[in-house]
């Protein structure tokens, strides 16, 4: 049998903490079905994620807000998400990464054939007065017209990390808010400190206390930094 090409998948992918109360999940990224540079954007923020949580001792807290016994519903949700088609929702989860990549364009190497124009879905990109253009108001930060662009005119300009919290998929669904549009790994700490450190000091009155619940009483504006 022949053996396909390696995809060079990072093995931090594949850690799990079993003893750990909360579950950090990818998008189908984390076999390979997208670029190595999207991979590595997921890893870059996957491994100080997960010893962030560890340092801020996510598991005590947890136990500390819960009545047992505990179940896989008291776990904290965390989704990585390599490119914003997010293949696998989010927005459901306690707190959302979303990997954005923001495009730029050279038009004195573009050739005017259309081709990002046709491939984009959210119709960002046109050629206007013999230019190409993007409306960044439009543009979701796939990363898909540099991929589709025979002349290399396009290029991602940033990458960066979309943050999203409170989603629930539970008894009474909601869809998590964006707390930022653009965050680096630092960012992306701070704003989880900040929504552990916001938990821990809500009051416990003897029953549970999920975080969506607390993030619907306080808003995502809390989290914002």
């Amino acid at each position: 049998m022949s053996e396909g090409k390696d995809a060079g998948l990072p093995d931090e992918f594949y850690e799990e903490d079993p003893d750990e109360l909360f579950s950090i999940s990818l998008c189908p990224a984390k076999y390979g079905a997208c670029t190595a540079e999207k991979r590595n954007l997921m890893r870059d923020i996957l491994i100080p994620l997960r010893e962030k949580l560890k340092e801020l001792n996510i598991t005590q807290l947890i136990m500390d807000k819960s009545s047992p016994p505990l179940m896989s519903h008291h776990a904290f949700t965390i989704s990585i998400i390599g490119c914003p088609n997010c293949c696998l929702s989010p927005y459901f989860s306690d707190f959302g990464i979303i990997c954005n990549y923001t495009p730029a364009v050279n038009n004195e190497q573009c050739t005017r054939c259309g081709a990002c124009v046709s491939c984009c879905t959210e119709e960002a990109l046109s050629l206007a007065s013999g230019n190409l253009v993007i409306d960044y108001k439009k543009c979701v930060r796939c990363g898909g017209c540099v991929k589709v662009c025979p002349a290399d005119a396009l290029a991602i300009d940033r990458k960066c990390y979309r943050v999203v919290a409170g989603g629930c998929g539970s008894r009474h669904p909601q869809i998590a808010q964006t707390v930022t549009e653009c965050a680096d790994v630092h960012g992306v700490l701070q704003i989880l400190e900040k929504a552990l450190n916001l938990y821990q000091q809500a009051p416990f009155k003897g029953r549970d206390l999920s975080f969506h619940e607390l993030l619907s009483r306080c808003g995502v504006k809390a989290l914002r930094i």
